[in-house]
Parts: C-alpha cells; sequence; structure tokens
C-alpha cells in the first residue's frame, strides 16, 4: 500500500496539519503533538506526519527536565502492544506511539513499530522506525541488518547495497554483511541493466553497432586495431555510465590483453573501489598486477646489469639482492614489494655516479611510481 501524502488528507486533517507546523513555529509542542496523533489515527499511513511527530517529540523530551526517580512504563506498554500485534498491527501501530511519545528512541518500542507497520503492510513505517534507532546510534549493527532485511524484502536493492556497505564499515569481518551486499549489488545491476524483464540481450541494446561490439568482446583474443576499437567504445560506453563496475573490469581485461599493466591496474582499482573493495575477485586482480609489475622491474633491472659491464663485486651484491627481492614478493605477496624494492632508486643512484645513463635504467625514470600506495 503506497504511502500517503499530504494532498491525500481530507480538508480537516489538513487544517489540523497546518495548525500543527504552527504550533511547533510557536514552541507550543504538546499542542502540536496531540493535533499529529490525532491526525495519524485516522491516517496512519501519512509518513511526513510521523516523521514530523518524532521530530517533535524528540525536541520536547531533549528541553524536559530529567527526574531521577521516574520509572519507566514502556516496558508494560511494549508487552500489551506485542500482544494486540498478533491480532490487530495497526492498533498496535497506534498503541506504541504512545510509548515513543515519552521516549522516541526506546529500543524495544521502535522494534515492535516496524514489526507492526510491517505485519500491517506499511513497510514504509518500519523503515522509518529502524532510523529513527539509527539516528541515536548509527554504529548499530543489529539495526543495521534489520534494516537491510527489510529493504531486501521491500526490493530496495541499491538502499540495501548501502546498508551493507556501512555495516562493512563499522565491523569489516562481518562475513554475512559482505556476502548479502554482493548479492543485493548483482540484483541493483541486473534491475538498472533491465536483464530481469529482457526476453534476449539483443532486447537491451538500442544500437544495432554496439550490440555487434559487445558479440566481438566475447572473442579470447583481440589484437591490433580491433583491441584498440574496443577499448575506444567501451571507454565511451564507461563515460556514458561512470559508475558501471562491469565496464570498468571490462577495460582493465582490455588493457591487459594489450599488455598495458599500469592502466589495466587503475581500471580494475577503479571497478574495486566501486565495489568498495567487496569483490574479492578484483582485489585479487589489482595485487596480482601489481606483483607482475614489479616482477617485470626486477627482471628490467637484472637485464641491466648483465649488459653495462658492472663491477664483478657490485654486480654480484646487486644480483644477490634481486635474487632476494624475487623470492621476499613470491613469499608474501603484495605487502613484501614495497620494501624489498627500494634497491632500485638505490642502484639508479650509483649508475649515475658512474657515468651510466639514468635514462637507459628501466625503473629511475619513473622514480615516482615505484613508490605505488600498498
Amino acid at each position: 500500500m503506497p504511502i500517503k501524502t499530504e494532498k491525500d488528507l481530507s480538508e480537516t486533517q489538513r487544517n489540523h496539519w497546518l495548525k500543527a507546523v504552527a504550533a511547533i513555529e510557536l514552541r507550543n509542542l504538546g499542542y502540536a503533538i496531540s493535533l499529529l496523533q490525532g491526525i495519524l489515527k485516522q491516517e496512519p499511513e501519512f509518513l511526513t506526519g510521523r516523521q514530523l511527530l518524532r521530530r517533535t517529540e524528540v525536541t520536547k523530551n531533549k528541553a524536559a527536565k530529567k527526574s531521577f526517580f521516574k520509572i519507566s512504563t514502556a516496558p508494560i506498554a511494549i508487552m500489551k502492544t506485542q500482544r494486540e500485534m498478533k491480532k490487530d498491527p495497526k492498533h498496535a501501530v497506534e498503541m506504541v506511539e504512545k510509548v515513543l511519545e515519552e521516549e522516541p528512541y526506546q529500543r524495544q518500542a521502535n522494534l515492535v513499530l516496524k514489526e507492526a507497520a510491517v505485519a500491517a503492510g506499511w513497510p514504509e513505517i518500519g523503515v522509518f522506525a529502524l532510523r529513527t534507532l539509527l539516528e541515536e546510534n548509527p554504529s548499530d549493527v543489529k539495526v543495521l541488518h534489520e534494516l537491510g532485511r527489510l529493504y531486501h524484502d521491500m526490493g530496495q536493492n541499491e538502499n540495501e547495497v548501502e546498508v551493507y556497505n556501512r555495516i562493512c564499515e563499522i565491523k569489516p569481518l562481518d562475513a554475512e554483511a559482505l556476502r548479502l551486499c554482493k548479492d543485493a549489488s548483482a540484483r541493483a545491476s541486473m534491475t538498472t541493466g533491465g536483464w530481469t524483464q529482457a526476453e534476449g540481450y539483443r532486447d537491451l541494446i538500442k544500437n544495432k553497432e554496439i550490440a555487434i561490439s559487445l558479440e566481438q568482446q566475447s572473442r579470447v583474443q583481440l589484437t591490433g586495431e580491433s583491441l584498440d576499437q574496443q577499448i575506444a567504445e567501451t571507454y565511451a560506453l564507461h563515460q556514458a555510465q561512470p559508475e558501471n563496475v562491469d565496464l570498468a573490469r571490462r577495460l582493465g581485461a582490455l588493457n591487459e590483453q594489450k599488455d598495458e599493466i599500469e592502466a589495466a591496474t587503475a581500471w580494475y582499482q577503479y571497478a574495486a573501489d566501486l565495489t568498495r573493495s567487496t569483490d574479492a575477485g578484483l582485489v585479487r586482480k589489482v595485487s596480482d598486477l601489481r606483483m607482475k609489475r614489479f616482477e617485470h622491474e626486477i627482471a628490467g633491472h637484472e637485464e641491466f646489469l648483465s649488459t653495462h659491464g658492472a663491477g664483478e663485486e657490485l654486480y654480484a651484491k646487486k644480483s644477490e639482492e634481486l635474487r632476494i627481492a624475487k623470492k621476499t614478493i613470491r613469499a608474501s605477496g603484495w605487502s613484501g614489494i614495497q620494501p624489498t624494492c627500494t634497491f632500485a632508486l638505490n642502484w639508479a643512484s650509483t649508475s649515475s655516479t658512474r657515468g651510466i645513463s639514468a635514462k637507459r635504467c628501466p625503473s629511475y625514470s619513473e622514480r615516482g611510481k615505484i613508490q605505488m600506495r600498498v
């Protein structure tokens, strides 16, 4: 059932709504709350009214003097509401609002509001209840999981991805959040791309030339002009859809096929950033390409040492450093690359003092690129 707006209110209800807004401006919060509660009793799906009601209750409670001897009656009222929810969830929504009037951030009351609203067929109100709790404690992982599940049930995949990304930021080792985030991302991509509605892949492509181009991309190997053409066409699509992970991944693969390792690494990193590093395959690809690049650097230094007449002692020393560097890279992975490659700069400096042209050293002309971020 769609949420109602101010336009859906009757004339009397609209007058009460305007009076409530005016009362809030005059700081007559108690009167405003009673007016808003009256409107919601008749139109419980009026989400904007419920949001304003909660804001007013929060403001009123913050301004009220706290009493150390006041005993909360919320637990008893919540138990009654839970019993009522099984019989009449719509009435349960109305009942729990009485608890929230006094304690708008009461955790159990908001969770009951969420359950009752969903049971009544008003999931948007359930989202509002959970977001009220997150307003007070944005790092509440349990509430975030509840919100993610609710977005999933509502079919709001993009919102679901946002929620699970927040969980991963708070709790990076939450395996369930990572898994659900990937699933939601896949569903969101299928929905925005029209895959769920199309009878065939050609229905997704308006331009016949682009259809032919995508067919060509499925080939394993492209060379020369055809490869450059694919890169240019894919990049044009990327400019129109910069948030499309598949296009960024495709650009990485094409540049890798062209042996443009730096460009391929950059595109794979861009794709990984779009997924907030939740795609383990992309993260691993970036790491592998960086390792490959440094192994090329090491091979270049070996060749340089062997062909430029370095003294035997120096040659033996640098060769041993190269051997240790390669061994460390293979044993430690990407984390071992940066420390073991500092010898490249040292060797470049030694070479330049011996009268050897720095430009002929494969890595010296790219000193800044060696210090890559791990």
